[in-house]
């Protein structure tokens, strides 16, 4: 999460290597489809001047995609493909509003 403006912050994804998940973390499973070659792409947002990477879509060679952002609630995720999010959960900015581009 940035802060941008007084009252205006939008979230981002960063990535690094664990050892191992923590206690509350959840894992999932994903298809075998993603063991193979994967198209990695990355979701910006522009918002109040900034540009900030905020999704991440990881796409099969037979045309399977997984896509996450950050979520409207502080600290999550939202996700959609293979595996989606119950309900409750939203992404920050309606997805029409990401400039996908190359990583």
């Amino acid at each position: 999460m940035h802060d941008l403006a007084e009252r205006i912050e939008v979230g981002v994804l960063q990535f690094e290597t664990v050892l191992a998940p923590y206690e509350d973390e959840q894992l999932v499973d994903a298809s075998g489809a993603f063991n193979a070659d994967l198209k990695a792409l990355k979701m910006e947002i522009r918002e109040s001047g900034t540009i900030a990477e905020s999704g991440l879509i990881l796409r099969t060679v037979e045309g399977l995609e997984l896509l996450v952002v950050a979520s409207a609630s502080p600290y999550f995720l939202w996700t959609s493909g293979v595996i989606s999010m119950r309900e409750e959960f939203k992404p920050e900015y309606p997805l029409k509003n990401y400039r996908i581009s190359a990583i």
